[in-house]
């Protein structure tokens, strides 16, 4: 492929939310491509976040569907329901996944000469493609086959998610993912194309500051993850950072899981005032803690 073409991303949440194809989407477009994402929509804020977005990046981004809404909303929310209960019977289908179809039709009626697929349903969009003599290439960003808990995997298609990871190594354009450790392990479970490395990461600041500017507050550390939820760090991280003796903050930066939130909390001590020892501390340098 020379000169600019009609590129299509495909991916499964919203671009404010799912920084990789957003980026991807902006590079492409800065380099002269005709860009277009399309992705399911997911509501207010992060629809209009989107558009916002996209209006300075280059891109076009569309929702592939106005969303059911009434008996059409309840009828594939029962429809998930009951294809991710058939899983552990032996009935795997995307379903268990989210809603496919539409994605699928709109990349179908969109011409492009690259179409590349990120996140799990966008990957069975991909593979249908593939098999339409489109060109697609793909961005693994997690092993989705060995993602999650265990208590989580249960009603997860896991035979599907390994024979559309195996396909788009064997077939695909190109497959791209996020650290060398994921790319050697999928190019040894599958075989076909190593993937490119794209690290999920920003260049270092050309002229960093030396020291923080007097007056900044306490120190700050910001966690940020789409989903905010159980065996992810965090509940490493907490008690190492209540542990700290300095003032300190804490931010945390995405959608937290049922009741996550109090258990993150019941993990950090309550804020103690300058100068008044923490349990277990030594001395009075105890500092500020504040609660996620």
């Amino acid at each position: 492929m020379t000169g600019p073409a009609r590129i299509l991303i495909l991916t499964s949440g919203s671009l404010s939310r799912n920084p990789r194809p957003a980026k991807e989407a902006a590079a492409l477009a800065a380099a002269g491509h005709r860009v277009t994402v399309l992705r399911p929509p997911e509501g207010p804020p992060y629809d209009q976040l989107d558009v916002e977005f996209a209006a300075g990046a280059g891109f076009e981004n569309r929702t592939v569907a106005a969303g059911a809404t009434g008996a059409g909303k309840s009828f594939r929310r029962a429809a998930r329901w009951i294809a991710r209960r058939a899983v552990p019977l032996g009935f795997e289908s995307v379903a268990a996944l989210g809603e496919a179809g539409d994605l699928l039709a709109a990349a179908r009626a969109t011409p492009a000469e690259l179409t590349i697929v990120h996140n799990e349903i966008a990957l069975w969009a991909g593979r249908r493609l593939l098999r339409l003599g489109r060109r697609v290439a793909a961005d693994i960003e997690d092993w989705y086959s060995e993602d999650l808990l265990p208590r989580d995997r249960r009603h997860r298609p896991i035979r599907l998610l390994q024979s559309l990871e195996a396909e788009m190594l064997q077939h695909a354009a190109y497959v791209s993912t996020t650290s060398a450790a994921l790319s050697s392990a999928l190019h040894r479970r599958y075989g076909g194309r190593r993937p490119e490395v794209i690290t999920n990461s920003f260049p270092l600041q050309p002229a960093p500051r030396p020291q923080r500017p007097a007056g900044g507050g306490p120190v700050a550390f910001f966690w940020f993850s789409q989903t905010l939820g159980p065996g992810r760090g965090l509940e490493g991280f907490l008690p190492t950072w209540a542990a700290l003796a300095g003032p300190s903050r804490l931010v945390l930066l995405g959608e937290p899981r049922p009741g996550f939130a109090e258990h993150l909390r019941s993990l950090v001590p309550s804020p103690f005032p300058p100068g008044v020892p923490r349990p277990g501390a030594a001395g009075p340098a105890a500092g500020r803690h504040r609660r996620p």
